[in-house]
């Protein structure tokens, strides 16, 4: 992913709200292909943060997100949070 779909992707998950008292990381993998999100997962080794309700919300705009159609690939991605 280039800077411009970094800041898009960040700009897309700002936009979600959680409760307060959530802290920690979580960490997914997914696939990125033709610029739709396939495949999310969790990785539940690397992450610290494993609410169910968080992890399904930010899930679930992951699977919403659109990046451009000549994107393809595996992304790792590492949520800091702190609500």
């Amino acid at each position: 992913m280039d800077n411009t779909e970094i800041a898009d992707l960040t700009q897309h998950l700002q936009q979600l709200n959680f409760p307060s008292g959530f802290s920690g990381e979580i960490v997914f993998e997914f696939t990125v292909n033709k610029g739709r999100v396939q495949r999310v997962v969790l990785d539940e080794e690397t992450s610290n943060l494993k609410d169910a309700i968080v992890v399904e919300k930010i899930k679930r705009s992951l699977l919403l997100w659109r990046v451009s159609s000549s994107t393809t690939g595996k992304v790792i991605l590492n949520l800091h949070l702190h609500v």
